[in-house]
């Protein structure tokens, strides 16, 4: 245990893994009202050559902008299952526990469909080894390969005053898909920028990375039981 001249400094490495956890899971968590420099809802960044051979050789490609307070940023990966499978995944939001390593609970609060593969959910999250409590509301467009998210205002914080973002799904060919992560987020003035600094380089990996395996994995599971009845 950490003695009287260790505990602020143990204090303060808490401090700042809770929030970079808090951050990583926002920019995981859940966008529908924008505000500020917030902006969840613009196109899809341009793809070098580059990194679209990085993403067919099953990279994850990413880039996050960070300027104040404010951070944007995007992750994308392909992935060898169909589009609508990879949107199942992605839309199972009571299963988050079970296949995104930071959250540790999962439950839908609320959920209604509006028909036209329009859906909509409010969830009740607790993350990282803290147990931070996070609700978000979501919305999911079938038809637009969409999930929009957007932080919950109770949830608005010293930590965070706003994250908005979305999984964007598009379809390729054989099978397979190519899926988004795009995130703005607004922290507090009062969040440390060596606080900010570390979430924006180790955040959209945190958010993205478990996607590609779980989703695999799974595919690969569900042939193998169609096929046994078959």
């Amino acid at each position: 245990s950490a003695g009287p001249a260790g505990a602020a400094p143990f204090a303060a490495r808490l401090e700042r893994q809770a929030t970079a956890d808090a951050l990583a899971f926002d920019v995981e968590a859940p966008a529908i009202r924008i505000a500020g420099c917030l902006d969840g809802r613009r196109g899809l960044p341009h793809l070098s050559q580059e990194q679209q051979r990085a993403l067919r050789g099953g990279a994850l490609v990413q880039a996050q902008d960070l300027s104040g307070h404010c951070g944007s940023g995007y992750a994308v990966v392909e992935v060898g299952v169909p589009k609508d499978f990879m949107l199942d995944i992605l839309s199972k939001f009571d299963e988050y526990e079970r296949m995104i390593p930071v959250v540790r609970k999962s439950e839908v609060v609320s959920a209604s469909s509006g028909g036209q593969g329009l859906e909509s959910a409010r969830c009740h999250y607790s993350v990282s080894k803290f147990g931070i409590g996070v609700l978000a509301n979501h919305q999911v467009d079938r038809a637009a390969g969409t999930i929009r998210f957007e932080l919950a205002h109770e949830n608005l914080s010293w930590i965070l005053q706003g994250a908005a973002g979305a999984w964007q799904v598009e379809d390729l060919e054989s099978g397979r898909s190519r899926v988004w992560f795009n995130i703005d987020v607004t922290a507090s003035s009062f969040v440390p920028q060596a606080m900010l600094d570390y979430a924006a380089e180790h955040a959209l990996k945190r958010a993205t990375s478990w996607l590609k395996p779980h989703a695999e994995m799974s595919w690969a599971k569900e042939q193998v039981a169609i096929a046994a009845v078959a």
